[in-house]
């Protein structure tokens, strides 16, 4: 059994489900949809970005719009944030702030199990390429620096031992997971 939760369990529709505000965000998007992926504030507080508006105050309901992202890239970094939010734990986990530079060798070891286990199950491997580059660039976007870390790691370990036009080759054909304008 995998250590990752589905992202599908912090999906939600607005209309139909009851959201927590005081203790909610959700990220959408699209800003005219109902459907999200909620993220608690004790853990969207990794994210400069959410934690900037959870700071700020005022507004009951905090939806955040992440237009150009595809869901499931969404559903992934809610999968990263929720696992931090301390939600039914009696410790609440911390991401892991990873060496840098970053010795040779395996994740593991310098990062926790679900963040090894998020990275093999959805950065590691030819067809996942599109979705490691959405999820930099997401996190990026919301300013998460552990998720930017780890992913730019990802990316660095399958750059090692190839030639540029090796790496030109991974890059070939491949399109940020993005809406397009």
């Amino acid at each position: 059994m995998s250590i990752i939760p589905n992202f599908s369990l912090y999906a939600c529709n607005m209309e139909t489900s009851e959201v927590d505000w005081d203790n909610r965000v959700v990220i959408v998007s699209d800003e005219d949809t109902e459907n999200g992926f909620l993220i608690p504030k004790t853990s969207a507080v990794h994210s400069n970005f959410l934690g900037g508006f959870i700071n700020m105050g005022g507004e009951d309901e905090l939806k955040i719009p992440c237009q150009r992202y595809e869901d499931h890239i969404l559903g992934i970094v809610a999968v990263y944030l929720n696992h931090f939010s301390g939600v039914e734990r009696e410790e609440t986990p911390q991401p892991t702030e990873l060496p840098k530079p970053f010795p040779h060798g395996s994740i593991e070891g310098h990062a926790t199990p679900f963040e090894v286990a998020l990275s093999k199950q959805y950065f590691d491997g030819e067809k996942n390429m599109k979705t490691l580059l959405g999820v930099l660039n997401l996190a990026n976007y919301l300013q998460i620096p552990s998720l930017v870390d780890l992913g730019a790691l990802s990316l660095a370990q399958r750059f090692k031992g190839k030639t540029p036009e090796e790496i030109k080759k991974m890059f070939e054909g491949e399109s940020l997971p993005v809406r397009p304008e």
